[in-house]
């Protein structure tokens, strides 16, 4: 993956290094959020890099569980540490468990309740 100019600075600024992305393109996973790719690490990619990655790294790998990537046509614009404000998208559907998944038997449960 190229970086851009932008990408390149905010590496810099925010200290993330070309062996954190590599990791992250590696390990991460691949969401969507706002119309371009994210990659983020979730708990089964961050274990498996931990497990993986040398006592030397081991450091440099804690330091990479909240890196994200944004890549658009194989150009990362920018990276950064992940807050409130970056969050992968969601299915918006309510998972209801113990619930029927056919819409009128659902309304017969939750009637009887």
């Amino acid at each position: 993956m190229t970086l851009t100019q932008h990408a390149k600075e905010r590496s810099h600024q925010r200290c993330i290094q070309e062996t954190q992305l590599d990791w992250l393109m590696s390990y991460g996973c691949l969401g969507h959020n706002k119309g371009a790719h994210a990659y983020y690490f979730d708990r089964d990619g961050f274990e498996q890099l931990i497990n993986e990655v040398s006592e030397h790294d081991l450091s440099l790998a804690y330091r990479s569980r909240d890196i994200y990537a944004v890549v658009i046509d194989s150009k990362v614009i920018t990276l950064g540490y992940r807050d409130d404000r970056f969050k992968p998208q969601k299915s918006h559907r309510r998972v209801r468990h113990a619930a029927p998944a056919n819409p009128a038997a659902r309304r017969l449960h939750h009637k009887n309740y």
